[in-house]
């Protein structure tokens, strides 16, 4: 079951990764190809992270693709994107994510590109009676001292396996935010809990982000550590018939 997805290249995401309760396998998430608009060039991100489901469409049951173009510069960032269609609930969303993308560098910048991000509602479910559990982030995460890292080489195998063999059907599930200190290469030096979600999975996760290292996505010559925050969601969820 995907939260959101996108066609139609498939490409294993350390952003979403779902399990089943017996297995604790990662499911693919689904990478992003451009609309058939001959205007619009045909190329592919090299990195796609997405924000969570928003919290208003969730409660209101809103799902759909949201269609959206998206400018790409010299260096191959987004510039600008634009909703073109889709469920105004999701436009902000699919706005939020876009601008975090990374293209190769393109031949003739800048160019537009066209995506269709589809938004599948997410069977969550009281954990005693959950099937599988869910693990997210994504993001650019900057230091003050701007030092720019991306979570998308983060190992989540040993937080899922944990999530699910242990505390998933007691009913715990949300959030737990960190303040990470890293270094210039993407080390982390130190982890303190903000937010806190259950004792044993808080012990848990903040022991796996003391291993964690970081893509550097950007940093200058003198760059040193700094600290940013990241959110972890946990979620468990049912198979859509039960």
């Amino acid at each position: 079951m995907k939260l959101i997805s996108l066609l139609v290249m498939c490409l294993m995401s350390p952003f979403a990764a779902h399990c089943q309760a017996a297995t604790q396998t990662p499911a693919p998430a689904q990478m992003p190809q451009p609309s058939d608009a001959s205007r619009y060039a045909r190329v592919n991100p090299i990195y796609a992270p997405f924000v969570p489901y928003p919290e208003e469409a969730l409660k209101k049951g809103v799902e759909g693709t949201v269609l959206v173009t998206i400018d790409v510069d010299s260096k191959g960032f987004v510039t600008n994107v634009v909703p073109v269609s889709g469920p105004p609930e999701l436009f902000q969303a699919a706005i939020d994510s876009a601008k975090q993308w990374k293209f190769n560098p393109p031949e003739n910048p800048p160019i537009q590109v066209r995506y269709e991000i589809t938004y599948d509602h997410p069977h969550e479910c009281p954990g005693p009676i959950s099937t599988m559990g869910e693990i997210m982030t994504g993001g650019y995460l900057e230091t003050a001292n701007g030092v720019k890292f991306s979570p998308e080489d983060l190992d989540f195998d040993y937080l899922l396996w944990y999530f699910n063999t242990k505390v998933r059907k007691t009913g715990v599930a949300g959030e737990i935010k960190l303040s990470i200190t890293a270094d210039a290469d993407g080390r982390v030096k130190k982890v303190r809990l903000v937010k806190s979600l259950s004792p044993e999975l808080d012990k848990a996760t903040v022991s796996s982000a003391r291993k964690w290292k970081f893509k550097v996505i950007k940093r200058s010559e003198n760059s040193s550590q700094g600290d940013f925050g990241l959110s972890i969601y946990f979620r468990a969820e049912c198979e859509p018939n039960r």
